[in-house]
């Protein structure tokens, strides 16, 4: 597992943290979640898709986890399944990209643990990208972005190419 996290800036998170107490929570979207550090998402990630030969790109330290429904939830309002799939226009890669965009949006002063994932099935050779989210109970769980179904990552027929978490 190759492991990319971005370089930062000295002084970011405390800016960051200094913002998020003067925001009124009224302005705030109506979640509560948990911390979760890049290690221990590298941990899951590892549990959940194996410890093999993949690209994984973390932008930050800490992620904030959200409840299940919570990101059901989300999913239900979000836009991004209704769009009209077009072969290599707008295809897989380009609804995972605007998913993972529609969440960083929806949850963009509190965050959310969901990201993207290419991988392709092993026999068949087939390749295809989607989203994944981790809840604040450590679970981990694949969304279809076309369609919004949760599933769990099919570690027998998949093997993980990158994984990118912003």
């Amino acid at each position: 597992m190759q492991i990319i996290k971005l370089p930062k800036k000295k002084g970011r998170a405390e800016g960051r943290q200094c913002l998020l107490d003067k925001v009124k929570t009224k302005f705030l979207p109506e979640v509560k979640g948990s911390a979760i550090s890049s290690e221990e998402v590298i941990e899951i990630l590892k549990r959940e898709i194996g410890d093999y030969n993949y690209t994984v790109l973390l932008a930050d330290e800490h992620y904030n986890c959200l409840s299940y429904d919570d990101y059901i939830k989300f999913l239900k309002s979000n836009r991004v399944d209704q769009e009209k799939w077009i072969k290599d226009v707008h295809d897989c890669d380009n609804f995972a990209l605007e998913l993972a965009g529609s969440a960083s949006q929806k949850f963009r002063l509190t965050g959310c643990c969901l990201g993207e994932l290419w991988f392709y099935h092993v026999k068949e050779g087939w390749g295809h990208a989607i989203n994944f989210f981790i809840t604040v109970d450590r679970q981990f769980w694949c969304v279809e972005p076309q369609n919004d179904k949760v599933f769990k990552f099919d570690k027998e027929n998949w093997k993980c190419i990158v994984v990118k978490l912003c």
